[in-house]
């Protein structure tokens, strides 16, 4: 896990996106989350639906299959099995967010790896 800190507008992002491209190839399956804190919700909304909502995007990116619908939290770590993949989560706020998916990831496999 990689986190890059800093305040708005140094080019964090563009750093992050820069890494994704010249490394992606080397993974079966890749993907960058954007807007993360804008996709998860704050403390009065539903955290297990946001959850299946932004793990059903993160497959949907990384298979190229528009509007993936993950039933429960279980379905990403059953298709992403016993693969190499890349994950960039990027604009995260809060550590939560990152726990969610790096529970999942650690899941998948030792292999994997999550970059943030």
């Amino acid at each position: 896990m990689i986190g890059i800190w800093g305040p708005a507008g140094i080019g964090k992002s563009t750093i992050a996106r820069f890494l994704f491209n010249q490394v992606s190839n080397s993974f079966q399956l890749s993907a960058i989350m954007v807007n993360i804190k804008g996709s998860y919700p704050r403390l009065c909304l539903d955290e297990g639906s946001a959850q299946l909502q932004l793990q059903g995007q993160m497959l949907s990116q990384m298979i190229n299959h528009k509007d993936i619908m993950i039933t429960h939290l279980g379905a990403a770590q059953e298709r992403l099995k016993d693969k190499n993949v890349l994950l960039v989560l990027d604009d995260v706020d809060r550590l939560a967010q990152v726990e969610k998916f790096s529970g999942l990831v650690l899941e998948v496999g030792l292999s994997s790896q999550q970059k943030i």
